[in-house]
């Protein structure tokens, strides 16, 4: 129904809000890892700042992959509440 409509379109949206700030993050750390190579540091500092660079991007793809997961379970119980709702009336 209707309200099962704009629920989907509000799940959609909220995914593709935080891909769209996740895709930011990427940008900038690709950006900083760009600036590893033209920096003048020692062989330590640069081994340190790609050791954060990584941690960094293995974050958000932990974020993307998490995202994956709470936008599949959204659509779960959207779908199971909406087929409760028509079997028993409501939604």
């Amino acid at each position: 129904g209707e309200y099962g409509n704009t629920m989907r379109a509000k799940i959609d949206a909220d995914r593709q809000d935080k891909i769209d700030a996740l895709d930011r993050s990427q940008k900038y750390l690709d950006s900083m890892r760009d600036e590893l190579y033209r920096r003048d540091m020692s062989a330590i500092q640069r081994q340190q700042f790609k050791a954060n660079l990584d941690l960094a991007y293995a974050n958000i793809q932990n974020q993307r992959e998490s995202l994956a997961s709470q936008q599949q379970y959204g659509k779960d119980m959207l779908a199971a509440q909406y087929g409760y709702g028509s079997t028993f009336g409501g939604v």
